[in-house]
């Protein structure tokens, strides 16, 4: 008689001891944080699903959670649904914390500026990439909201809804980087985040493609810093014997955030020498000629 009692003793004790608290979080694009404040427990979350707070509670225990720090890339607010209780015998899995994006209410003047929207796609086929196109909005207050990248002051223009190109960053110790067909350059330059080329080359049947590599082994000893970069052309088997001038605009965002990750600066000026391999015919002992450009930024008002 005296076993069973200590067994029912440890089974009751058993029973009140190791309580887990936890639940579900759903509409989360960020990272949040949450604390259970009766133990001061703090989690971090960077993803929808289930979580479960470390700390362990006995029946008749209280808890009370609350969100610490709501998400801030994008901004987002969340609220804990059942936040506070008191537990029984048993774990509690019903926390729900729900978020959503923070409504932005933009002032209503108009200051446009030309913003890279990107547009997510379900892929069929893999790789698959985004879409991303230029779009005017009447402020940037209005492009921020939508999660679009500045990249003009004013109005896109001629740009207006055109696919977005992207200066690709590689190392080119280990990366090779072919040489394209013919195309001759004609200028470049720069205007805010966008590089433009003017680029000759024969066809006109069909459509071309041009890419832009940059070194992500930025030249700092020199000042300013140097970046070297390649111009190719892919004239997709066109045969066509027109001569056909356009300009390629790119987007430099990407060369702009790879120098700024290298050397922890919200600012700065990089010379872009730019060649295209392709401007001379294989085989030919000219020099490739170079074009040099300017690029300063300065994102530390943004």
């Amino acid at each position: 008689m005296r076993i069973l009692k200590h067994l029912f003793i440890g089974l009751i004790f058993f029973s009140l001891v190791g309580c887990k608290l936890g639940g579900t979080v759903e509409g989360l694009r960020g990272k949040l944080t949450l604390e259970e404040t009766q133990t001061g427990e703090q989690l971090t979350i960077e993803h929808d699903g289930r979580f479960q707070f470390t700390s362990e509670f006995e029946s008749g225990d209280t808890y009370f959670v609350v969100v610490s720090a709501q998400p801030s890339e994008p901004n987002q607010h969340c609220d804990v649904a059942k936040h506070e209780g008191v537990f029984g015998t048993t774990s509690i899995n019903s926390l729900k914390v729900v978020c959503e994006d923070d409504y932005v209410v933009c002032p209503m003047n108009y200051d446009p500026v030309c913003a890279v929207v990107t547009t997510p796609i379900v892929c069929i086929t893999t790789p698959c990439e985004p879409l991303e196109n230029y779009q005017t909005f009447g402020n940037q207050c209005e492009a921020n909201a939508a999660g679009a990248e500045v990249v003009l002051p004013h109005e896109c223009g001629d740009l207006e809804g055109q696919a977005a190109n992207s200066i690709n960053m590689v190392p080119f110790a280990t990366t090779r980087i072919g040489r394209g067909d013919m195309v001759a350059v004609e200028k470049v330059s720069i205007e805010a985040d966008l590089l433009t080329v003017q680029a000759s080359h024969s066809g006109g049947c069909g459509v071309h493609q041009f890419n832009l590599f940059g070194d992500t082994d930025f030249l700092a000893d020199q000042d300013p810093a140097v970046d070297q970069i390649y111009f190719i052309h892919h004239s997709n088997g066109d045969l066509c014997d027109a001569y056909v001038t356009e300009d390629v605009v790119f987007n430099l965002t990407n060369l702009k955030n790879s120098y700024k990750s290298t050397y922890h600066v919200e600012y700065g000026s990089i010379e872009l020498q730019i060649t295209a391999p392709g401007a001379i015919p294989e085989g030919s002992k000219a020099p490739e000629k170079l074009y040099t450009v300017l690029y300063t930024f300065d994102d530390r008002a943004l």
